[in-house]
């Protein structure tokens, strides 16, 4: 399969679950009940080992850096949720402590976080990261 194929398939199923991830964050319907807040995190909370992270994170780079940066944002929640799903992360743990996977990256490879960061625009992972509301 060519690479662009395989690139632009990549980038439709990221965004397809990025858009199931932003629906299931929504505020609730006028119809609904609010949700009582979010218990606390469990203290402690901490990432298995990053460094396949950082593999797949490197492996993404020229991608990131070539588009724009709202399509690589996507392409970025796609890794960190495959990463943390197949490391059996809790991801509503992880929505609610998003600051872990910069702890992680920067533990594991700060460069590539770094490079990831500039090439997104910005300041930190854990801004891009899709998140629960404070």
């Amino acid at each position: 399969m060519p690479t662009s194929q395989l690139a632009s398939r990549s980038t439709i199923v990221v965004c397809g679950l990025a858009a199931v991830l932003l629906s299931a964050c929504t505020a609730p319907g006028p119809e609904s009940t609010p949700a009582d807040p979010p218990p606390p995190a469990p203290p402690g909370f901490a990432l298995p080992d990053a460094s396949m992270l950082c593999t797949d994170l490197a492996e993404r780079e020229q991608e990131m850096r070539t588009y724009t940066p709202s399509i690589g944002r996507v392409t970025l929640n796609g890794i960190v949720i495959n990463w943390a799903t197949n490391n059996n992360v809790d991801l509503i743990e992880l929505a609610r402590n998003r600051d872990a996977i910069d702890t992680a990256l920067i533990e594991a490879c700060p460069t590539v976080r770094d490079n990831v960061m500039s090439y997104l625009d910005i300041p930190s992972i854990a801004s891009a990261i899709i998140g629960l509301p404070e």
